[in-house]
């Protein structure tokens, strides 16, 4: 009956009616965008956990298999421990590991154990830590840093 009585406020309660749907349309709308992003930062949150775990799952079986072919116990891989690691039945499960084919781990351990220096004419050989860190880096995306 007022807007009858009134017609001038026909016009302005066209206007509050539609600032005031917007308004409840955008506070509902920030409602949802803001329960999506906060889901999707808890999974991203859970997978970068995952992704390290199974990196330090990956590193500690690569360590053991390194530890494995140290058969003189020095705490280093040469070329003669490499060779053995590749007659034994570790080789597989190495290759499984790793992910990739045998030729490959061969050109990884040939590029660590080029990197080595020697002083006394011994020959070269990686440390197992650097043994590891070379197929973790090798096990993850290559990155602009690494290459």
């Amino acid at each position: 009956e007022l807007l009858t009585e009134v017609p001038w406020l026909k016009p302005i309660f066209i206007v509050f009616w539609i600032f005031t749907s917007w308004a409840l349309l955008s506070v509902m709308t920030g409602a949802v965008a803001e329960g999506m992003i906060s889901t999707k930062a808890e999974e991203m949150s859970s997978d970068v956990a995952d992704k390290e775990e199974q990196k330090k799952q990956f590193a500690e079986a690569m360590r053991q298999i390194a530890i494995e072919a140290d058969t003189d116990g020095g705490g280093t891989i040469d070329k003669d421990e490499f060779e053995a690691l590749r007659s034994s039945n570790k080789w597989l499960e190495l290759q499984e590991l790793a992910g990739v084919h045998a030729a490959e781990i061969e050109n990884v351990f040939d590029c660590l154990l080029e990197s080595q220096v020697t002083f006394n004419g011994s020959p070269p050989a990686v440390s197992i830590d650097e043994f590891v860190a070379g197929f973790l880096q090798c096990h993850e995306p290559p990155v602009a840093v690494s290459l």
